[in-house]
């Protein structure tokens, strides 16, 4: 038996990228003997993220706005602890969750009834009392423009307990701005900020983000970037970072622009004159000055990676490694940091150029398959959680030691 789920909206493009087959009879497959995969809650329609409260999980429904607590065991509360207002199509819904204590923090495009026209990207906190969300306070109001989609969504709370989000560029169809590398007034999209409590924009030029992570031993914020037709990226972004867009993605030496007899270096140069230009035109619109941050690591062939987190210490020869899921493909990434942790660590030396090209091997890097379009990636008590969006599924992956 198999299912076909239009995943995030309702057109051709974004069915034929996240619309597919779900074999319900297979589990997914771990490249590690040591591991054992299976369902941990299963049912779902559309779940975007979770995030543990307690020992329990509260997971988020996509298109209808509701909130569902698994039980710690795996047993699923049959009522919503809340059901919220949302606009539905492409990228837009009910987004984002995460916690820290008794807070619980809601990302969602909110509209007047489920379906209906956008009002914002609003971010809510509330108190998780008597397994309820009670007490709601709206901390941020975020865009949401009537392209629809690049809405980000992803949070993090960071050693400091500063709690992040990240919402992307929208493809504005007014124009970009500083924010997004060119001349014009900011307009809190394309970024990465802290909600809670609120500041300066952390990093600045996102096009699209799905997952943010915060390094447990450093406390460095890390996030995965979608790029146009190429060159998907996983980024370690420092306090008052550039990610690039819409200057280039990927590396920017390999920075191109898609014109016929046109010589490569032109694409690198353009590139290097807007960033420039950029941080000249941030003295007027900004209060802090912006500096460009490289990929860690790129796909040169669009993956969408999605979620992404680190392993605790006990996780088997894994221990503070970082993972990263995908949506196009189902595969889960597994990346060894350097001493310091400012950077990712290779043996293939196909890899040593931190670009992942269509003829490179996935060997060294290739954790787990057939996942479908993953969302979430959370750890807890030792164990990995995997959501998957078109299968319904939250998945639990366990050290077999």
């Amino acid at each position: 038996m198999s299912i076909s789920i239009p995943a995030f909206g309702q057109s051709w493009w974004y069915d034929d990228w996240v619309g597919k087959e779900v074999d319900q009879n297979m589990l997914p497959d771990i490249f590690d003997d040591n591991f054992d995969v299976e369902e941990f809650a299963t049912g779902f329609f559309l779940p975007t993220t979770m995030t543990f409260i307690e020992n329990d999980i509260l997971v988020l429904q996509k298109n209808d706005g509701q909130v569902f607590h698994i039980k710690s065991d795996g047993n699923i509360q049959p009522n919503p602890v809340i059901d919220v207002s949302v606009s539905n199509m492409y990228e837009t819904g009910l987004l984002g969750i995460t916690s820290k204590n008794s807070s619980v923090y809601l990302y969602y495009t909110e509209a007047n009834e489920d379906g209906g026209e956008p009002i914002a990207n609003n971010i809510y906190k509330y108190k998780w009392i008597e397994n309820k969300l009670q007490d709601s306070t709206l901390i941020k109001s975020l865009p949401a423009y009537e392209t629809l989609v690049h809405n980000g969504g992803a949070m993090v709370v960071g050693n400091d307990d500063t709690v992040f989000a990240v919402i992307g560029d929208q493809k504005m169809i007014r124009g970009y701005g500083i924010l997004h590398n060119q001349f014009g007034s900011p307009d809190d999209t394309s970024v990465i900020l802290p909600v809670d409590p609120p500041g300066d924009y952390f990093t600045i030029g996102i096009r699209n983000s799905f997952g943010l992570a915060i390094d447990p031993l450093t406390g460095n914020l890390w996030a995965t970037e979608n790029g146009l037709e190429s060159f998907d990226e996983v980024n370690l972004f420092l306090p008052n970072s550039n990610s690039g867009w819409n200057a280039h993605s990927g590396p920017i030496d390999e920075s191109r622009i898609h014109i016929i007899d046109v010589p490569d270096f032109v694409g690198v140069l353009k590139s290097h004159i807007q960033l420039f230009l950029s941080s000249f035109y941030s003295i007027f619109f900004l209060s802090q000055h912006y500096e460009y941050s490289e990929p860690e690591f790129s796909w040169k062939e669009v993956v969408a990676p999605t979620a992404l987190n680190f392993a605790p210490n006990s996780f088997g020869n894994f221990g503070n490694w970082l993972f990263v899921g995908d949506c196009n493909f189902g595969n889960i990434y597994k990346f060894k940091l350097n001493s310091d942790r400012t950077a990712l660590n290779f043996d293939d030396s196909d890899l040593m150029d931190l670009i992942k090209h269509e003829q490179d091997s996935l060997q060294e890097i290739h954790f787990g398959k057939g996942f479908g379009c993953i969302t979430d990636i959370e750890f807890h008590n030792n164990d990995m959680y995997v959501t998957s969006l078109t299968s319904g599924t939250i998945y639990k992956i366990s050290f077999n030691d």
